[in-house]
C-alpha cells in the first residue's frame, strides 16, 4: 500500500483509495473520464481561497485508477460542516459499480472531519448511472443548476449558426453588423469592468451575485490556470457588456454574462456568445455548455427570458440526475434543516 492509500471497507476489499494524488494525475484522470470544471483540480484550489475546503480521492483496483471525486467543506457555526461533492464522482468507462464505495468512503472521512451532512450532485443524466447507497436520499434542494443546454462544437462554424434559431441567427448578424466589438479580457481593470456590468445586469434583472473578492479570487487562480476566459463586448471604444468562460477538457462552459442597460439594441449577448462559442471550437473545444437550463417555459416565470435566450441556441438538454443527501451528524442535521434558510442567506454559496 502507498503512502495516502488506504483500504476500502469489507464490502469492496479489492480497492484501495488514495487521498493524496497530485495536480496532474488528478486532472489527467478527471479530464480523459469527462470530469466537468467542478470536478477539477484549479476548481477546487479555488474553493478552497472562498470559504471552502477541498479534499480528493482516487480509487484504484489493483493499482488501476477506476474513479475520482473532489468534495468541499464548508464550516456552519454551532453544526460543525456541510460537505458537498459537485458533479461527481467521475468515473472510467464501464466502472459505474465504483460509485457507491466512492461515496461511502467520502461519508466516513468527511463525518471523521467534522462533517454533520453530505450533499451529492452527481454528474450523470437523471433516471441513469449506478445506484448509490440506500443512506442516500434525494432532496430538491441543489447548488447547481439541475439541467443545463449542450452545443456541439464539431461541425462548421456555419453549420452551428444554421442550427441555431431564426431569432437567434437574426441577432447574432445584427450585432456585428450594429459595430459591436469583442476582445478578451485580461487586466485586473478588464476584470472590475466586467464585474461593474455583472453588478448593473443584477439590479436590472433581480438576481444575486458574489462580491468583487470573489472574482479577484477566480482572476487569480482560474484565470493563470488557464481555466477562465473573460471577453468584453464594446461599441465606440465604451464597454458594454462581458462574458466569462471557463475551459476543462473538451468543455467550455458559459459562468456568467453581463450587458449594460442602455446597450441593449445591440444585442450585445448574442454577440458575445457567438464570439465565445467560435474561440471555444477554435481552440480545440467540442461541448459549449450553457450552465444551466431553466425549467421556464410561461412568460410570467422570473427566469423566462433567460429560458428563451438559451433555447435560441436550439441545445441538447441535459437533465442531471437529482441531488443527494445523506445525514452524518443526524442530531445536527437535523437543526440544519430547520436553519437551512437562513445558514444559505448568512453564507453565500451553500
Amino acid at each position: 500500500m502507498q503512502k495516502g492509500e488506504v483500504a476500502a471497507d469489507s464490502a469492496a476489499t479489492d480497492l484501495l483509495f488514495d487521498a493524496d494524488p497530485t495536480p496532474r494525475e488528478w486532472d489527467e484522470l478527471v479530464a480523459r473520464w469527462g470530469g466537468e470544471l467542478l470536478q477539477s483540480w484549479g476548481w477546487g484550489e479555488f474553493k478552497s481561497r472562498t470559504g471552502w475546503t477541498a479534499s480528493r480521492v482516487i480509487c484504484r483496483r489493483a493499482g488501476k485508477p477506476i474513479a475520482a471525486a473532489q468534495w468541499l467543506r464548508r464550516r456552519v457555526p454551532f453544526l460543525g460542516s456541510l460537505a458537498y461533492v459537485p458533479r461527481g464522482p467521475v468515473l472510467a468507462p464501464s466502472e459505474s459499480h465504483a460509485a457507491p464505495s466512492v461515496l461511502q468512503y467520502i461519508a466516513r472521512t468527511a463525518r471523521r472531519d467534522g462533517a454533520f451532512a453530505l450533499w451529492v450532485e452527481p454528474p450523470w443524466e437523471k433516471d441513469s448511472g449506478p445506484t448509490l447507497p440506500s443512506a442516500f436520499t434525494a432532496t430538491p434542494d441543489f447548488i447547481q443548476p439541475p439541467a443545463t443546454g449542450f452545443i456541439d462544437l464539431r461541425p462548421a462554424a456555419a453549420e452551428i449558426l444554421a442550427g441555431f434559431q431564426s431569432n437567434m441567427r437574426r441577432n447574432v448578424r445584427t450585432a456585428s453588423r450594429r459595430g459591436l466589438a469583442v476582445r478578451a479580457g485580461r487586466s485586473e481593470a478588464d476584470w472590475r469592468e466586467f464585474y461593474t456590468l455583472l453588478a448593473e445586469t443584477a439590479a436590472r434583472d433581480g438576481f444575486g451575485i458574489h462580491t468583487w473578492p470573489y472574482f479577484a479570487t477566480m482572476r487569480d487562480v482560474l484565470e493563470t490556470a488557464g481555466l477562465a476566459k473573460l471577453f468584453l463586448a464594446e461599441h465606440a471604444g465604451k464597454p458594454v457588456g462581458g462574458l466569462l468562460l471557463t475551459v476543462y477538457g473538451n468543455t467550455a462552459a458559459y459562468l456568467f454574462g453581463a450587458s449594460a442597460t442602455d446597450a441593449r439594441d445591440l444585442r450585445v449577448g448574442h454577440g458575445l456568445q457567438w464570439h465565445a462559442i467560435i474561440w471555444a471550437k477554435e481552440h480545440g473545444c467540442t461541448t459549449y455548455d450553457l450552465w444551466g437550463m431553466p425549467a421556464a417555459t410561461r412568460t410570467t416565470d422570473p427566469l423566462a427570458g433567460v429560458y428563451r435566450f438559451k433555447r435560441g441556441f436550439n441545445p441538447s438538454i441535459l437533465h442531471y440526475a437529482p441531488t443527494v443527501e445523506t445525514a452524518l451528524r443526524p442530531r445536527r442535521y437535523w437543526l440544519w434543516r430547520r436553519l437551512a434558510p437562513l445558514a444559505r442567506k448568512l453564507l453565500p454559496g451553500l
